[in-house]
């Protein structure tokens, strides 16, 4: 019986259980796009943006013409358009160095982001690191709808995530500093804020630190029908998913495992989904309206069936869950980064069947995924490697690449 086992033989017959339900896929992959550290970037680390044409938009972390990262859209095709760089931090601009978080874009083709850094106007407390939620034009033009000041109670400080809309227009998305006295890394513990439009700033909650209330946000927000907001905070000895109400109320739930990875996904009945990093594992979960959580699928370090989850999930209609792991997998492959592992795509079914993707091997087809993968239509998906691709390029790494799986 199982409780007689040692607790490491109990763990190795975890890992067999896994394996035995995983399988192996043969999809269709292909580099669309492989950065060559110039103008046009490199080391894509966030989730891809998909427009009704098929066109993919993504941030890449430096290069450019100043160095600090660009916007870019790749066709179907792989054609890569550089459409905007961040200035310097000693620009008259609004914002340098890309947040790793997914952009956002609207029916007119206008995207939008954060960055978290930012030039200092000289009305704010920061001299460089306080960020900024922006948009940037069909033409070209990035506007600053808000820049983070820093100030105690009535702002916050570096945005992280992903920003939820509303019908109305409204941006929500979450801050790890400012908002508060009380400090926590840095300065201040976290905010929940909202993005009117035409740039107005309103704060929905601020974060203490205290030992159930939480500190930190770690990811962005997803809203739902009823308009509650969702995302993930530290807390004392842990992470947990917390809710915003509408009335401004807050409700933290404490999750099993360890540290929170990635933004959480919603589906039609309000269950959630989303990803926990705990000691040599991590964990795909759901947790439901009732706050009863469960563990649909784990992942070993160093194992070839993908470890170190990363970028947040995607939910297909059938139920299917498909993200990233940034190490595993060919544990062959080149290890300039991560220990073990050149990362996968995967493919969780509803009935807890495991299917790999792919399993890059760390030369032209990259290597090192954080930033999950978005789906067309087709059922196509579409995600980013930070390395790899033409390996003369950025010394030995690579620049990254920007890859499509047909399954």
């Amino acid at each position: 019986m199982l409780k007689a086992l040692p607790k490491f033989d109990k763990i190795l017959l975890a890992i067999a259980i896994a394996l035995l339900a995983t399988t192996q896929a043969s999809a269709d992959f292909r580099v669309l796009y492989a950065f060559e550290g110039e103008n046009d970037g490199g080391f894509p680390r966030s989730r891809l943006a998909l427009d009704h044409t098929g066109n993919l938009y993504g941030t890449t972390s430096i290069y450019g013409a100043t160095d600090n990262g660009t916007i870019f859209r790749v066709s179907a095709q792989g054609n890569l358009a550089t459409l905007y760089s961040f200035g310097s931090k000693n620009s008259n601009g609004t914002g340098y160095l890309p947040a790793p978080s997914a952009l956002f874009i609207d029916e007119t083709g206008t995207l939008f982001g954060t960055t978290p850094q930012t030039i200092s106007t000289g009305k704010n407390h920061c001299t460089a690191d306080c960020g900024s939620v922006f948009k940037l034009t069909p033409d070209g033009e990035e506007v600053a709808l808000h820049t983070f000041e820093n100030r105690m109670v009535t702002d916050g400080k570096g945005p992280v995530g992903r920003l939820a809309l509303d019908d109305a227009g409204n941006f929500y998305g979450a801050t790890q500093n400012g908002g508060s006295k009380k400090i926590c890394y840095g300065g201040g513990c976290g905010t929940v804020f909202k993005i009117a439009p035409d740039g107005t700033e309103t704060i929905l909650h601020v974060f203490t630190g205290g030992r159930d209330t939480g500190f930190v946000p770690q990811s962005g927000l997803v809203r739902d029908q009823m308009g509650n907001l969702y995302g993930t905070v530290d807390i004392y000895q842990g992470s947990a998913v917390y809710k915003i109400a509408p009335d401004g109320s807050a409700r933290v739930t404490r999750l099993e495992f360890g540290g929170a990875v990635g933004d959480l996904i919603i589906d039609k009945k309000g269950n959630l989904y989303g990803e926990e990093g705990g000691y040599g594992y991590s964990v795909i979960y759901a947790l439901t309206p009732e706050d009863k959580q469960t563990t649909l699928y784990r992942f070993y370090y160093g194992s070839t069936d993908g470890s170190e989850l990363a970028g947040g999930l995607l939910r297909d209609k059938a139920g299917n869950l498909y993200g990233v792991t940034a190490d595993g997998g060919d544990l062959n492959c080149k290890k300039e980064v991560g220990a073990y592992g050149c990362g996968t795509v995967f493919k969780l079914a509803p009935d807890g069947t495991k299917t790999t993707l792919y399993a890059f091997h760390g030369g032209n087809d990259g290597f090192y995924p954080t930033g999950g993968v978005v789906a067309d239509k087709s059922g196509n998906l579409y995600g980013t490697t930070v390395y790899g691709g033409d390996n003369t390029k950025c010394g030995s790494l690579g620049c990254g690449t920007v890859f499509e799986i047909a399954p």
